[in-house]
């Protein structure tokens, strides 16, 4: 009998939902994409194959227009998914191949994956086509969402009560903005879903309202505000903090956390809504700033 999987990149914050799938498999920056994708395939195997796979992860958005080498003032998504060292993008899909025939549905959530610029159209930031190139690879259909979405982190009241699962259960509620369904027949897309815009529930309240998070405005030439570490001293007393700002913004920063524009809103947590845990796992991760362009 077929199984199910959800493959959870642990930069996006909270825990994985329990009762989502059969297996879950969390990975981080440490993991080569090869590694996790030859796993998912040989998990398949044992189990007799995958009726779904559930990818939870940051989607890369950005303000660049590809085909013109220029900056717009609008940002899209497509840019590719922060899931494991090298990330997933138009750029390595191929790489998706070794699932072919193992997969029947791959549903993704993550921000604007499936969304395109005109401007970046045929380009390594054309969101559907990446989409239908991981359909055609994989021979899976593959869904996936063109806005920003939103989730919220859940705690169930025992939990508040005896301080555990501090980090929340991650919970997408609903849909925001188009749905797309790609196939192997079908690679371009077909809309499934269309939800408004900005559209939410009960389940979809902004993390902000959860979790008393707050915002801090980008800018140049002041040291507590042009710079990740520089914010993550001034609001948490350690340079060393800036992998929490820069997971819980990869949205409006993009893949390099040394480049961020001026007048950002980002978001932050206060200290103490992370787990000593987590607060390690960002200490650990902090020389890796070197690894990016200035």
């Amino acid at each position: 009998m077929p199984s199910s999987m959800l493959i959870h990149d642990r930069r996006l914050a909270g825990n994985p939902p329990g009762d989502m799938a059969d297996n879950t498999y969390e990975v981080d920056e440490n993991i080569p994409i090869t590694h996790a994708l030859g796993w998912i395939a040989e998990y398949s195997r044992r189990s007799g194959g995958l009726s779904d796979l559930y990818v939870m992860c940051h989607g890369y958005e950005g303000t660049l227009d590809l085909r013109h080498l220029t900056c717009v003032n609008e940002e899209h998504g497509g840019f590719g998914l922060q899931l494991c060292d090298e990330g997933l993008s138009l750029a390595n899909a191929t790489l998706t191949a070794v699932l072919r025939g193992k997969v029947t549905k791959i549903t993704i959530f993550s921000c604007a994956t499936a969304d395109t610029a005109p401007y970046n159209k045929d380009t390594e930031a054309d969101g559907m086509r990446f989409c239908g190139e991981i359909a055609l690879w994989t021979r899976a259909e593959v869904i996936a969402a063109v806005e920003t979405q939103k989730y919220n982190r859940r705690r169930t009241i025992w939990q508040w009560l005896t301080f555990s699962n501090r980090a929340g259960a991650i919970d997408f509620g609903a849909w925001e903005g188009p749905v797309y369904s790609f196939t192997p027949a079908d690679p371009g897309g077909r809309k499934i879903l269309s939800s408004p815009k900005g559209e939410t529930n009960f389940l979809q309240v902004p993390e902000t309202a959860i979790t008393g998070g707050f915002t801090v405005e980008v800018r140049a030439g002041d040291p507590d505000k042009s710079s990740l570490s520089g914010i993550a001293k001034a609001q948490y007393g350690d340079f060393n903090l800036w992998p929490l700002i820069f997971d819980l913004n990869k949205g409006k920063i993009g893949p390099n956390p040394n480049r961020i524009g001026p007048g950002a809103k980002l978001l932050l947590l206060p200290i103490d809504r992370y787990t000593p845990a987590e607060l390690a796992d960002a200490r650990r991760r902090a020389p890796a700033w070197s690894k990016y362009p200035h």
